[in-house]
């Protein structure tokens, strides 16, 4: 069982400062945290996570690059693998999967 993010979420769209500030108290002391996207080539996209330590006055910054894979892709992948496909949902809690859900949850097992 593994989660992937759903492409058609856009997820990347919505990581701003303004959207996704948040301040955590640490072991460190208070840290805010965010996230922002750079840029977005095709189905990766590039984006940095922020984490400010207040106290401190200093900030770590993470350089990540993301791969929105499709639902096809990953099946293509599972089933090259010898892997099939038992059930999907589009969240942890249950729901279904659809094409506006956040997350593809998928339960697989080896053929």
């Amino acid at each position: 069982m593994f989660d992937s993010k759903h492409p058609n979420a856009r997820a990347w769209e919505h990581w701003t400062k303004e959207q996704t500030l948040q301040t955590a108290d640490t072991l460190f002391g208070n840290v805010e945290t965010w996230n922002e996207c750079k840029e977005v080539t095709g189905n990766r996209a590039q984006c940095e996570m922020h984490f400010y330590f207040i106290e401190r006055n200093e900030e770590l910054l993470s350089h990540n690059e993301l791969i929105y894979r499709s639902y096809d892709e990953i099946e293509k992948a599972l089933t090259d693998a010898g892997f099939e496909i038992v059930s999907t949902w589009g969240y942890w809690d249950g729901s279904p999967l659809t094409d506006e859900s956040n997350e593809m949850i998928f339960l697989a097992r080896k053929r």
